[in-house]
């Protein structure tokens, strides 16, 4: 999905920048194209692959984690929809912090990779780039907008897997029924 996706983050990353004014999302890809080329739709795809394959591995494994039936999660409440909630968002916001170094490169790489300005970032490899911003910026720097990627990713992950797991109890309890009554 990062491959299929990639050209709406890269819009949505240079019109949250500023960099395109009130132009929408269709206007941003038309011009992206026309000027530079289809290639250019996917510039910052490795540092995106950087952030999203790690942050899934982590997400995941950390859900299951948390989730364990002999975990603490699971002794504090009885509601299997209020550990999947609490799960989703303990899983996302460990994967989001982990990750935010990725995110920071990617959405720098997108932003000024396509200006007209020419970057440190241009012909740098992701771990390149990794140590440019820490050393000229600073480690910490690596960790900006980690509250605002933080208050978007753990309530994102809490309601997909509280409705994910609600839904699945639905259909386990649906079949249980077409099954006694058969």
């Amino acid at each position: 999905t990062t491959t299929v996706f990639g050209p709406l983050e890269l819009a949505r990353t240079r019109i949250q920048s500023g960099m395109e004014g009130n132009r929408t999302v269709v206007q941003v890809l038309a011009d992206l194209v026309r000027n530079r080329g289809i290639r250019s739709l996917w510039a910052g795809l490795l540092p995106t692959l950087w952030r999203d394959a790690p942050f899934s591995a982590i997400y995941w494994t950390s859900y299951e984690q948390l989730k364990q039936e002999n975990g603490l999660l699971c002794r504090s409440t009885n509601s299997p929809i209020a550990v999947s909630l609490l799960a989703g968002t303990g899983a996302g916001s460990v994967a989001a912090l982990v990750t935010t170094p990725a995110d920071v490169i990617k959405t720098r790489r997108q932003a000024i990779q396509l200006s007209a300005a020419k970057s440190q970032f241009a012909d740098r490899t992701f771990l390149a780039s990794l140590r440019l911003v820490a050393r000229e910026e600073g480690l910490f720097s690596l960790m900006t907008g980690a509250g605002p990627r933080l208050a978007k990713v753990a309530p994102s992950c809490a309601i997909m897997m509280g409705c994910y797991d609600l839904v699945k109890q639905v259909f386990q309890e649906l079949r249980t029924l077409r099954i006694s009554s058969s």
